[in-house]
């Protein structure tokens, strides 16, 4: 999922937008930002405007607070369900498909048309999301194969 489609759909634990409509950036934006940014390192010789320069350290700084902001938070919780405790006890499987839906919806992730009516494939999503939280590299780590 690419920064800025994760910036329009970003919630927090009460199911507010992370980010305001004016704050979110469109991938255009993301990418001129990283081209401009590679072009000014490569032509040591080209001036760069006072004002391209406040404008590219907002933006990066922008970018870092969505890179902070987008990562699952420690634990990636659900209706009471701690889904990093599921998946590492590989527990998330027991839950009937409809919750695994439902939770799938609530994260906005999407699940195949010709897989989404597996458990499989809600489990395999559900995973990949959990993967990218910081407790779930840790517990993975410390439990040994």
């Amino acid at each position: 999922m690419t920064v800025a489609r994760q910036m329009k759909i970003l919630r927090d634990v009460d199911g507010q937008r992370q980010f305001s409509h004016e704050q979110v950036l469109f991938s255009t934006q993301i990418q001129s930002f990283f081209s401009r940014r590679a072009k000014c390192e490569n032509s040591e010789a080209q001036s760069v405007s006072d004002q391209d320069y406040e404008a590219a350290e907002e933006a990066l700084a922008t970018l870092r607070n969505v890179g902070e902001q987008i990562q699952p938070k420690n634990p990636v919780m659900y209706d009471g369900y701690n889904l990093c405790d599921l998946v590492t006890s590989q527990r998330l499987s027991k839950l009937k498909i409809s919750k695994l839906r439902e939770i799938c919806r609530s994260f906005k992730l999407e699940v195949p048309a010709q897989q989404g009516k597996r458990k499989a494939a809600f489990v395999g999503v559900l995973t990949a999301m959990v993967s990218e939280c910081s407790c779930y590299h840790s517990t993975t780590s410390s439990v040994s194969p």
